[in-house]
């Protein structure tokens, strides 16, 4: 079962009793960035074929970006996964809004 940590944001998952401690300095399972004192955040279960169960745990905002949908037209991510982007694209690097392809094109707009 999921756990939670850092400060609730109010949703159905931020029950008192599966509530955790802040995982100070694991990385990120999206985004490989340490998990900070403040950050919030989930750490769920996982499995694989080369070891016994064990625990990963996401910034809030990764895990929502890894599970609501978005596409294309995502300003953040653009529709790809962060490896996808070239190194130095500013999505990559720092989690902002992608650099590395050309602005999306708004209402009208044929540039």
């Amino acid at each position: 079962m999921a756990q939670w940590f850092g400060e609730s944001w109010g949703a159905p998952a931020c029950e008192e009793d599966e509530h955790a401690p802040t995982p100070i300095g694991e990385p990120c399972a999206r985004c490989r960035e340490p998990i900070l004192i403040g950050h919030q955040g989930l750490i769920m279960p996982a499995f694989g074929a080369e070891r016994d169960p064990y625990a990963i745990a996401y910034h809030l905002d990764c895990y929502l970006q890894s599970v609501l949908p978005h596409g294309p037209d995502c300003s953040r991510c653009r529709g790809m996964e962060m490896n996808e982007h070239e190194p130095d694209c500013a999505y990559r690097s720092r989690g902002e809004r992608c650099d590395c392809l050309p602005p999306l094109l708004g209402p009208g707009d044929t540039r």
